[in-house]
Order: C-alpha cells, then sequence, then structure tokens
C-alpha cells in the first residue's frame, strides 16, 4: 500500500481534486506487475521516449526484439507529463487505459492507439477539451458506450468547437467505420491546424483506409523525423511505401513502428507481411499474419494465408500448426481440402498416423460440402428437368438431318425411338411412316420389314389397332408368310374385340412361327373366350412350355385347374415343366405351394433340391422355400431361409450368406427398414411358427410381439399369443369368398380355436358349419394349414377337429 500511495502522488491530478478511492488498487497492481515483469526478463531492455511538448511516452522493448505478442491485457507505453518543470507519471491515464481494457483485442489495440492521439493533442489550448470532456479517460471516451452518464456524440457539438469536434468525430466515425465522413472532420480540422503532425498523420491513416494511399504526400514521410516515434505515422508510412512498390523503405518504417508497439492491428500486420512477401521473406511475413488471428477469431483466414507463406519459406512445422489451428473454421470447401491434404501428406511423412487419418477424413468431407459438388448435382438436374426440350429441339432435329445425309436404318430408328420417348408420338409416327414409303423393298426387303413391325407393334403399344391393322396388312401383302405380320393382325382384330378373325390369325402365326410362343398364348385366350376351354388352355400350356417366363401363361393354367378341380392335370402340368423347363422363380412359388397344400413330400423334396442350383433374388420365394423345409420338419434350414428372406426385403441380401442363425436374426430384426409392412408380417409369423415347431417359444414370442407392434390388427399373432378375444374379432374379417376354400378353412380352424377356448358356443356352432361349407369345397387331395397344430392336416383330421372329435394330436 505504500507502494501504491507513493505511485499515485506522481499523478499530474492534485490530491484535492481526486475523489476518495478513484485510482482502482488492483489496476495499480497489475501496472506494478507490468513493470516487474518487464525487468524479470532475461536481456537488455531500451526505452524509447517520445517527447511531444510537455508529454511524453517510454515505450520498452527489449533490444533487437519488437517485443512479445499474445492476447491478454497491455500497455501500450509508460506515459509522462510535465509540471512545474518536473517530468511526474500521468498514472490516472495509465491506470485507465488498464482499467478499459474490454478483453478484445483487437478493439483494444485501436482504441489505444487513437486514445495516445487525443492525449498527445489534449496539451494544446486548441484541444484542451478533450481533458475536460472525458475526465482524462479517452479509451472510455472512443467507446461506443456513454461517458459519465453522457453520451459523447449527444453533446459533442456543444462541449467542443473547431478543429477539437472535427478531430474527435474524425475517430468516432473512424471507429464505426464511416471512412468517408472521418475523412470529411479530419479534412476540416487539417484546414484549421496546418503543420499539426499528429493531425496529419491520422489525415493520411484515413487516406490509407479508404484505398487512397497512393494520394499521400511524400513530404509527410520526410516529416516524420521531427517525431520519429510516432508508430501510427511509422505504420501509414510503411503502407505508402507499400503501395508504392519500395519495398524496402516499407519494411524499414513497419519495423520501427513494431519495435514501438508490437498491436499493429490487423491491417497493418497484413500490410506489413505483404511487404515481407515481396521481399521474399516468407517466414517473417507468416508470423506477421498469424499475429492477426490472436486479435480475435474472425480472422481466421490469415492464419491459412500465414500457413502458405511457411510452406513457401520451408516452415513446415509452423504450417502445420497454423492450419490445425484454422481448418475447423474455414468455410469454403476448396479452401479446406487444400489443407487438408497438405495436413494429411505433412503427418503420413512425420508418421503421425492418428492425424493422418483425422485429415484424410476432412479430405473426403470436403469434396461432398464443396460448391463444385453442389454445382455438378445442379447441373445433373438441370440436364434431366431439360431433357425433353434438348431431345426435341437439338437431339431430335440433329438425328433427323443425320439421316438424311446417311440414310442408315439404324440412324431412322434412334429418331423414331426419340420421339416415342419424349413425347411427340403423332410426329414420330408420322416421320417412320414416310421413311417406311420411301424405302425400296424390292432392294432393301429386311429393312422394310423389321421398320413395318416395329411400326405397328408401337400402334398396338399406344392402342391404335385400326393403324396397326394398316402397317401389317401392307406388310403381310408384301410377304404373305411374315409371322410377325399375323401376330400383329391378330392382337389388333382381338384388341377391336373380333375374336373369332384374331383366333385365325393367331392359327396362322403358329403355323408360320411355331418357336414363338406368343401366338399359342393368344390362340388360348380366344379359344377359351369362345368357349373352347379345354383347347384354349392346352395352347396356354404350349406357350408356356415353349417360353417359361410368361407368368400369366402359368396362372391362367392354374386357376383352369384348380377351378375344375383338375388337381391331377395340375400336377402332371407341373411335373412336365419341372422337367423340360428352366426353373424360374415363379414357378418354384407355385410348385410348392401346390405340393405343401398336397403333403406331397417326395414333390417337395424334389423342387428343395433342384432349387439349391437356381438363382433365386426374391424374398417371397425364399419364405416360399422355407414354409416347404418346415413341412418336413427341417426347422433350423427354415428359419435361416426365413431370416435370409427378410435382409433380401430390407436391402442387406449381402448379409444373407453367413450361416449362424443368431447373426442373421439379430441382423434380420435390427437393420432392415422394410418398404412392404404386409411381405414383412408375413415373414415374421412364419418365422414365429417355425421356432414356435422347434420348440424355442421364447424366439417365437419375440416375433409375434413384433408383429404386434408393427401391426396392431394383425389376427394371426394375437391368435399364437393367446389373446383369443381379440383374435376373433379381427379373424373374422379376413374371411373372403376371393380367397381358395383351404385358406377360408384354415381361418374358420383358428377362430373354432378362438370361440372353444372362450366357451362361446353359439358362435361356436355357426362357424362349424362353415368350416363343413369350406371343407365340401376341398378336394381331398388337399390338406389345410392348423394354426393349433401349425402344419398342414389332412383333410379328414380337419373335420373331425370341426365336429368336436379332435384327438390332440401333436
Amino acid at each position: 500500500l505504500e507502494r501504491l500511495e507513493k505511485l499515485s502522488g506522481l499523478s499530474n491530478m492534485s490530491a484535492a481534486g481526486r475523489p476518495a478511492g478513484n485510482i482502482d488498487l488492483a489496476i495499480a497492481s497489475e501496472f506494478l506487475e507490468f513493470i516487474r515483469a518487464s525487468f524479470r526478463n532475461s536481456g537488455a531492455f531500451e526505452f524509447k521516449v517520445r517527447v511531444i511538448g510537455e508529454r511524453a511516452a517510454v515505450y520498452l522493448r527489449r533490444s533487437g526484439a519488437s517485443g512479445g505478442f499474445k492476447a491478454g491485457r497491455f500497455l501500450p507505453a509508460l506515459y509522462i507529463t510535465k509540471i512545474s518543470g518536473r517530468w511526474v507519471l500521468d498514472a490516472d491515464y495509465i491506470f485507465k487505459l488498464l482499467k478499459n481494457q474490454t478483453g478484445d483485442l483487437y478493439l483494444d489495440a485501436e482504441t489505444f492507439i487513437l486514445a495516445e492521439q487525443l492525449w498527445f493533442l489534449s496539451q494544446y489550448e486548441k484541444f484542451s477539451g478533450f481533458k475536460y470532456i472525458f475526465n482524462g479517460d479517452f479509451v472510455s471516451g472512443l467507446s461506443p458506450a456513454s461517458s459519465g452518464g453522457r453520451d459523447v456524440h449527444d453533446y459533442i457539438e456543444n462541449a467542443l468547437k473547431g478543429e477539437a469536434m472535427h478531430f474527435y468525430m474524425c475517430l468516432s466515425d473512424f471507429k464505426a467505420g464511416r471512412y468517408k465522413q472521418a475523412y470529411s472532420h479530419i479534412s476540416a480540422c487539417r484546414s484549421m491546424s496546418p503543420g499539426n503532425f499528429i493531425v496529419e498523420t491520422v489525415f493520411n491513416m484515413i487516406l490509407s483506409q479508404r484505398k487512397f494511399a497512393r494520394l499521400i504526400d511524400e513530404n509527410f514521410a520526410a516529416a516524420c523525423g521531427a517525431d520519429p516515434y510516432n508508430y501510427l505515422a511509422l505504420m501509414v508510412i510503411g503502407e505508402f511505401y507499400n503501395v508504392r512498390m519500395r519495398y524496402d523503405r516499407s519494411v524499414l518504417a513497419f519495423e520501427a513502428a513494431s519495435g514501438l508497439n508490437a498491436f499493429l492491428t490487423p491491417h497493418y500486420h497484413i500490410v506489413y507481411a505483404n511487404t515481407l512477401e515481396k521481399l521474399r521473406n516468407y517466414i517473417a511475413a507468416g508470423d506477421e499474419l498469424a499475429k492477426c488471428s490472436v486479435y480475435s477469431r474472425d480472422f481466421y483466414y490469415t492464419g491459412y494465408l500465414a500457413g502458405k507463406k511457411y510452406i513457401e519459406g520451408g516452415a513446415g512445422k509452423k504450417a502445420a500448426e497454423e492450419f490445425e489451428k484454422v481448418i475447423d473454421s474455414l468455410n469454403f470447401a476448396e479452401t479446406k481440402r487444400e489443407v487438408a491434404y497438405w495436413l494429411m501428406n505433412y503427418h503420413a511423412g512425420s508418421g503421425n498416423s492418428q492425424k493422418f487419418y483425422r485429415y484424410r477424413r476432412a479430405y473426403f468431407k470436403s469434396f461432398f460440402n464443396s460448391p463444385t459438388f453442389i454445382g455438378v448435382l445442379i447441373l445433373f438436374w438441370f440436364f434431366y428437368m431439360m431433357r425433353k426440350t434438348a431431345a426435341r429441339f437439338i437431339i431430335i432435329p440433329t438425328l433427323r438431318f443425320l439421316s438424311r445425309i446417311y440414310k442408315k436404318e439404324g440412324l431412322f430408328n434412334k429418331t423414331f425411338n426419340a420421339y416415342c420417348n419424349f413425347g411427340d408420338c403423332e410426329a414420330g409416327v408420322k416421320y417412320y411412316a414416310e421413311y417406311i414409303r420411301s424405302l425400296d423393298r424390292s432392294r432393301e426387303p429386311g429393312a422394310f420389314e423389321r421398320s413395318s413391325v416395329k411400326l405397328g407393334v408401337f400402334l398396338l403399344s399406344v392402342y391404335r389397332p385400326e393403324d396397326a391393322k394398316k402397317v401389317f396388312c401392307e406388310l403381310l401383302s408384301f410377304r404373305p408368310d411374315c409371322g410377325d405380320a399375323l401376330l400383329g393382325l391378330g392382337i389388333a382384330e382381338y384388341d377391336l374385340k373380333n375374336i373369332d378373325i384374331a383366333l385365325e390369325y393367331f392359327m396362322g402365326a403358329i403355323e408360320v412361327i411355331p418357336e414363338n410362343h406368343m401366338p399359342y398364348y393368344y390362340a388360348g385366350i380366344c379359344s377359351v373366350l369362345m368357349g373352347s376351354k379345354k383347347e384354349g388352355i392346352e395352347l396356354i400350356m404350349i406357350s408356356y412350355k415353349i417360353d417359361n417366363s410368361c407368368e400369366s401363361a402359368l396362372n391362367l393354367c392354374e386357376s383352369y385347374f384348380l377351378s375344375n378341380n383338375m388337381i391331377g392335370e395340375l400336377v402332371s402340368f407341373y411335373d412336365d415343366m419341372l422337367v423340360v423347363g428352366e426353373l424360374t422363380e415363379n414357378y418354384i412359388q407355385h410348385y410348392l405351394k401346390l405340393n405343401v397344400s398336397r403333403m406331397d413330400a417326395t414333390r417337395v423334396g424334389k423342387m428343395l433340391e433342384k432349387a439349391n442350383g437356381a438363382s433365386i433374388t426374391k424374398p417371397e420365394t425364399y419364405l416360399e422355400l422355407a414354409v416347404a423345409g418346415r413341412e418336413l420338419n427341417m426347422f433350423s434350414e427354415a428359419a435361416a431361409t426365413i431370416l435370409k428372406s427378410m435382409l433380401i426385403s430390407g436391402g442387406y441380401g449381402w448379409l444373407s450368406g453367413s450361416g449362424s442363425l443368431a447373426f442373421l436374426e439379430f441382423a434380420a430384426f435390427n437393420l432392415p427398414r422394410y418398404r412392404h409392412s404386409l411381405l414383412f408380417n408375413l415373414q415374421l409369423l412364419e418365422l414365429g411358427i417355425t421356432y414356435r415347431r422347434m420348440g424355442d417359444n421364447a424366439r417365437a414370442d419375440r416375433a409375434f410381439r413384433r408383429i404386434i407392434k408393427n401391426s396392431p390388427d394383425y389376427a394371426y399373432a394375437h391368435f399364437l399369443m393367446n389373446d383369443f378375444d381379440r383374435s376373433v374379432e379381427l379373424m373374422a374379417g379376413e374371411l373372403s369368398e376371393s380367397n381358395y376354400p383351404w385358406n377360408n378353412a384354415s381361418i374358420v380352424e383358428a377362430i373354432y380355436h378362438c370361440l372353444k377356448e372362450t366357451k362361446n358356443k353359439q358362435r361356436l356352432d355357426r362357424y362349424r358349419e362353415w368350416g363343413l361349407h369350406y371343407a365340401r369345397s376341398i378336394s381331398d387331395e388337399f390338406g389345410i394349414f392348423s394354426y393349433k397344430y401349425l402344419k398342414y392336416i389332412p383333410k379328414n383330421l380337419f373335420l373331425n377337429i370341426i365336429n368336436g372329435n379332435d384327438p390332440d394330436r401333436k
């Protein structure tokens, strides 16, 4: 306290004029610590004293260095004033400098530079109003907040006059970024106070900030000799010489300025760095740029520029440090990719694998955030949206032009396809018809035939049978044995409901092109429509034997045989296809459904052996294979196959090759996102039934609970969870006359068990009648799936259950 009292006694303010406790002891303590720290540092120190009139500033710096540079509280200089012939410390001003620091280094550094100009000018009579208005607190007077309870900008014109008012308003506007208004005020102040070097310095500073540094008078640089330690003037001179490309003088000015005050503000650090770069001192330029990021995080980009300079100077370690500081702040993806790529290679060379992988990940991520990537997506989207317009006005005219020149069949076909694919069908038909008419039939019979068939097929596809007839008739007149023309005419007549005429054309096509399944198929349909069902089905069966990819033919044959209770003929048909045809997935499904329901273990086993070598991709086919395997008591294989079906449905078919049942179950229950909830529920139901047959009730219940979670109204899951009341309500709605009789019988059997458990005798008798009704519609060869035994049971056992004579078989 005694030392503080002595220090406070050096203040230029008299003790009587200072209120009690005006000096903040904590701030004074910080000031003393600043002095102690300066002298504790090793090395010699230089005192550079700037004297103007009766004011002086003492700049304390280590010899041969520009001083330390880090964020925190700082003191630009020691400020001394002359009173009664004695130089004393202006402690009040120093304490207020320390006390009013905001912690924002950028704001504080700029404010202290301008406040120092006010402090020096306040000794002159024309500018003495500064001292009384701000009570010596020039830092607070330049801050946005009001000073002493009075808003500075509201009363400044009344409190200050002339050049003092203009000078202060210049600094105030400059800090607010209003450079044009600041220039107007400093110009007025300059005209009122000619020859004042501080005013000239601020005037030229405003010029340089407005990018007019070339207009600075070179005499200003020469006049700096009268005030050699005015670091603001030195910074302005450094920028002046930088603009004039006299970099040797610019670097001298900046070196002198940084030797007085390390905090030059980011603007002048960047100009200084540019000067050093021009002199090829890249590492020093990087050091100056790196200082900018200390002021504020807003100057992160200078860290990137500093890293670039370090790379040019060969200082890879420094470059890596700067890049690592700023890479997360870089918003432009191209820049971030450049930095990440350099860091990735740098750490790969240094053997730091952890950082290598971190920046490699950042490198790849930057591609998807880059404007180039977004631009490519927009370009693709634009081309996609403009495809029809481009085809109509660019592609089609180009193809027409080329086809006129080269007269190639392929070009005409592509032009016609372009017309058809992009909506202008009428113009395409007209164009292609003209091309067909222009063909020399005697010289190009093949081209005429192919083109006529192509045009006729297109007309049939857009349901223009009359126009198609004309094309095919013309082709048939040119070549009477053309099977495609006969087939086309038959389809055209079929579309026009001329079934008898269509049948004649189809039969003619069968004679000409017996290897084509289409005439058989359409001839069979026509025969069925004309009442000759047996002959028609035989023709459809032939068409399927020729080409078993025609699923509609298989469905028609199966429906015919089942509806007429011709089970033997259907089994023979399927057996023939098993020998002569390729195994398609649709055929496998139909074959297994038929023979599983017939409980024909021999045929089911034969199909399972055949299916092992088939290429299966549909989840429905896997599900049928699993159900068939379960009926043969192959429970583990059936469960694994159902889980594979679930994974394929969810888009994770590549995981289905695992042999572990536990892994397949975990993946099937947790990974997929199913688009078809009905199929998912059915898969879970079959999986639960399989687990129940295996005796693994815990897994079975988990599958049934998952069904109820997905679909709370799924009747079969409630039944298998023994919720009989809820199950009866839901299963009654499952009965439909559109179902096969054995499906309805299976539902009735489940309802019967529910009613039996709930002891609803009245409804039990009614559903017994329904069960007998459906059983009479089922051939004795078919079994019925029992939800009690969870497998297919013979018809006679079903009747025993319905009649109350259940032997309770397991």
